[in-house]
């Protein structure tokens, strides 16, 4: 057997799927599938919309270059100043022909303890990518751990009190973990809400469907009763407990409220047959012999006298 025969009864049996689904069944279905989709379509747009909304704050701070200005001149220019602690921040410096130089270190901790340093963002400093993303604020990961961070990079030119300007990049980050820890919540809460609501529609849909469809039912069964041969009451009442189709449907005695015609040649065995108009039997007593009795009264009358 070749492949292509093998597959075509397979499709053929695929393809007649949907119309050996029951009517509920089709209801139900696409009516969970439409709500299904508006909930995540409204899941969707209310998480973009939000966490938009929480990244907008960081973003203005990104976006004005200026915050960053005298802090990168003050560490280009002054030779005894190292790299700062930034706090939930993070700054640094890319020369035109160079290597990255961290201006500000992000760190995290309480007042009076020892800062802890924070894995920086994870941001290739490639020509190409700086290109891309300048003046664009970006979400990137960190070097190590699930943090997240908000970055954008932009040049400028810095001018040397002394004389001399230098140019390059500068690379500027915000901590933004939080925003997306909370959209992560929201996005939790709304799987669970979503899914119980789908299962109460289900159940709700599912009994307002089969009490929709109870006459259409009533109807089939009929069908089912009268297609036996036998469309009585008790017939009808005995699918209808049953919920199934039943094909040893018992014959009736012949009055099963329905004609005996309607029960087949087997159930003429208890009817009696009809006799034609004119045929006399020897079982029959006659009901009227009109004249001859009279007749054969007198005859008899006038032999004995």
């Amino acid at each position: 057997m070749s492949p292509v025969s093998a597959f075509t009864p397979r499709w053929q049996r695929l393809r007649s799927l949907p119309g050996r689904i029951p009517l509920r069944i089709k209801l139900i279905t696409a009516v969970l599938a439409l709500v299904a989709i508006a909930l995540s379509i409204i899941s969707i747009a209310g998480i973009s919309v939000l966490r938009g909304y929480l990244l907008s704050g960081y973003d203005a701070s990104l976006e004005n270059p200026g915050a960053y200005h005298d802090v990168v001149q003050h560490y280009l220019f002054n030779p005894t100043t190292t790299e700062s602690f930034g706090g939930q921040q993070w700054l640094a410096f890319l020369p035109a022909s160079g290597r990255l130089q961290p201006v500000l270190v992000p760190v995290e901790g309480r007042p009076g303890f020892q800062p802890t340093a924070l894995p920086r963002p994870a941001m290739p400093a490639t020509a190409s990518w700086l290109a891309a993303h300048d003046g664009q604020p970006v979400t990137v990961g960190a070097q190590s751990g699930g943090r997240r961070w908000r970055v954008i990079a932009y040049d400028q030119t810095f001018f040397n009190p002394a004389g001399g300007t230098i140019s390059g990049t500068v690379l500027a980050g915000l901590d933004v973990t939080s925003v997306y820890r909370t959209v992560d919540a929201l996005a939790h809460i709304d799987m669970v809400v979503s899914s119980i609501v789908l299962l109460a529609l289900a159940i709700v849909g599912v009994a307002i469907v089969r009490s929709s469809l109870r006459p259409l039912t009533d109807i089939e069964v009929t069908a089912q009763a009268i297609a036996a041969g036998d469309p009585s009451y008790r017939t009808i009442k005995g699918i209808l407990a049953a919920g199934t189709e039943r094909d040893d449907v018992p014959l009736a005695a012949g009055d099963g409220g329905a004609a005996a015609f309607l029960h087949g040649p087997a159930s003429f065995a208890n009817v009696v047959p009809m006799r034609p108009a004119g045929a006399v039997t020897s079982d029959m007593p006659p009901l009227w012999d009109g004249g001859a009795s009279a007749a054969g009264q007198a005859s008899g009358g006038e032999g004995t006298s």
